[in-house]
């Protein structure tokens, strides 16, 4: 029904009559037994909370563009079964709005393209929380609990605002996930470790994606030989201003055991975020703060207290690719095994052959292990202008900068307090070597 609201502008010299819609709204009640079939365009509103007495769906959307306003009501599943509390199968457009939706056998909500969900907590759903299509907007949604993913969705869908923790209790799997070209922003996804052997991750994100403001702590892989990581991003990514804190792997780096803040691909850039107490226990584990692809930028991050405490255990602040800029970073005491592990406060060509990289103006400070080195590289040709390294503090080995399996370096103007070191039968290469100070 449309009605007409006047305003009187200008001392009432200017009247405008605009035209308020106000949308009809369908109550619906499903029975909790059998699906209730929504099949044509509109706005339905719930009118009460559902419990269901079966392992099927709550409500199914079988149309476009239908908005579902659950009224701040609950839709309850059995557990059992692979019911979903809210699911589309035909249609786009849809919009789910203003409830709870748990304990599902399926998953809570899972919608088609271009599809909105917002202000809907989403619990402790045997399959995942919220499931999207291309297009998605997924605005102030809460996931705890879920066993899959707390939040999915394809490609090039915003995730902003939402909490998700306690997900992933399957495991390999993440509290918020986004395929291709999408942005997740303004998120808390901790502690989304499973209960099973598996990875854990906060957030995943594929090719071309931004990721930003983010919280992603405490996620902590189950049983050895898997990596647990706070944000986890394919090529082509911009990861700025997120915070990552106490993200554990297990086991074995070889097979996976690896602690992470943030891992990005090649290509991406990486800038402002903060990385502390990433760890792992076991034998030949690796604790790092970034770590990244080829051809990256990363500049202005705080990488601090990551700890490798088994048996060979390794820890790095960055661990970067070839072709990288690495510029302004703090990597502060990393701490690897101290009776026989390594420790970066940034180590270039760790996975693959370093080279044509420029390390400039970083502060590598208080990183201690067996072999304890300021700045490590791998790789020819790397620029190596005004860092600084101190009290870098190794049982056997101290360096402040270390040049292993490369040649041609180019540096200058750093200030150690450490020390320089060449791997045998490799050349210090040129540059300014009467400014780099001991």
């Amino acid at each position: 029904m449309g009605h007409c609201l006047r305003l009187t502008l200008a001392a009432g010299l200017i009247a405008l009559s605009l035209p308020v819609v106000i949308s009809a709204q369908t109550i619906i009640n499903p029975n909790g037994s059998t699906p209730f079939i929504i099949s044509s365009p509109g706005s339905y509103v719930l009118g009460g909370d559902v419990s269901m007495s079966t392992h099927g769906d709550c409500i199914r959307i079988q149309a476009h563009n239908v908005t579902l306003d659950l009224g701040g009501h609950r839709i309850r599943g059995t557990t059992a079964g692979g019911g979903i509390g809210v699911r589309q199968t035909a249609g786009h457009g849809a919009r789910v709005l203003n409830g709870w939706a748990a304990s599902f056998g399926g998953s809570g909500i899972v919608l088609l393209d271009h599809a909105t969900v917002e202000n809907v907590t989403v619990r402790e759903n045997r399959g995942s929380g919220v499931q999207c299509g291309v297009g998605a907007h997924v605005f102030d949604v809460t996931a705890l609990g879920n066993r899959g993913w707390g939040i999915q969705t394809a490609a090039q869908s915003l995730v902003e605002s939402c909490v998700a923790v306690g997900n992933n209790l399957n495991g390999d799997k993440a509290g918020i996930s986004v395929l291709s070209a999408s942005e997740v922003r303004g998120c808390i996804a901790n502690a989304n470790s499973p209960d099973v052997p598996g990875a854990a991750f906060g957030i995943v994100a594929y090719t071309e994606c931004t990721v930003t403001g983010n919280t992603a702590d405490d996620n902590v892989a189950h049983t050895a030989n898997h990596t647990g990581a706070g944000i986890w991003t394919d090529s082509g990514c911009t990861v700025t201003g997120n915070t990552c804190r106490g993200n554990i792997g297990r086991g074995d780096e070889a097979y996976g055991g690896r602690g992470i803040g943030i891992h990005v691909g090649d290509d991406s850039t990486v800038i402002g975020n903060t990385c502390q107490q990433s760890s792992i226990a076991e034998t030949n584990g690796m604790a790092i703060g970034i770590q990244s692809g080829d051809r990256c930028m990363i500049t202005r991050n705080v990488c601090s207290y990551a700890r490798s405490t088994g048996t060979g255990g390794d820890a790095a602040g960055i661990e970067a690719g070839a072709r990288c800029l690495i510029r302004g970073n703090l990597c502060s005491d990393n701490d690897g095994n101290s009776a026989d592990g390594a420790t970066y406060g940034i180590h270039v060509g760790a996975d693959v052959w370093g080279g044509f990289d420029r390390v400039e103006g970083n502060h590598c400070v208080g990183n201690d292990a067996y072999y304890a080195h300021g700045i490590h590289l791998e790789g020819t040709e790397i620029t190596l202008p005004n860092n600084s390294t101190i009290d870098n503090t190794g049982t056997l080995s101290s360096v402040g900068v270390y040049m292993d399996m490369g040649r041609d370096h180019y540096y200058g103007d750093n200030v150690s307090t450490d020390g320089y070191a060449t791997s045998t039968g490799n050349d210090r290469g040129s540059g300014d070597h009467a400014a780099v100070t001991f």
